[in-house]
Formats: structure tokens, C-alpha cells, sequence
């Protein structure tokens, strides 16, 4: 349904950027049953294969990891600061 919803609301063109956002994790939430006729066999069993298969996280990527964390936490501060203050500025000219 909320799929349904959004592309309702995209096909009027209003803020179909915002609602391309909200759609992408909520296809990425349905059944892989559900999605599999949607891709030849190929790339079922390619996806299968590389579900069967771990390998260790490298280092670089460990580094991308957590500096993208800690990049995060840092812009998340100012943010967080407002939320929790007494005089937010979200909606200071109302």
C-alpha cells in the first residue's frame, strides 16, 4: 500500500525526490520470493553464491567504516544540540 502511495504522489510531482527516498528501503523490506521474478536466474543464483560466501572485512574498508561514523556523529552534534535546546530554530518564523 505504501508503495502504492508513493507512487501516486510521484506521478502528481509533488516532492517525488523525498518520496524515491522513503521507496527505495521499502522495497529493500520485501520478500526475496516476492522479487525474484523480477530477475532472470542468473543473477538468482550469482546473489545465491555470494549469500554463501563470507570473506573477512578488509582493513580499508573497516577505515571507510568508521570514519564515515565518526563524520556522521560529528555533523550529528549541532543537530542534536538544537533538538534538545529550550529554543529550537526549526520553525523560528512561525
Amino acid at each position: 500500500i505504501q508503495l502504492a502511495f508513493h507512487s501516486f504522489i510521484i506521478a502528481s510531482g509533488n516532492l517525488s525526490f523525498l518520496n524515491w527516498l522513503t521507496m527505495v528501503p521499502a522495497i529493500m523490506c520485501l520478500d526475496d520470493a516476492l522479487l525474484a521474478p523480477l530477475v532472470s536466474p542468473r543473477t538468482r543464483q550469482a546473489s545465491v553464491l555470494a549469500a554463501t560466501t563470507s570473506s573477512p572485512l578488509s582493513v580499508t574498508r573497516k577505515i571507510v567504516s568508521a570514519a564515515f561514523f565518526v563524520a556522521m556523529a560529528q555533523l550529528s552534534i549541532p543537530v542534536i544540540q538544537n533538538l534538545c535546546s529550550k529554543r529550537q530554530r526549526m520553525n523560528g518564523s512561525f
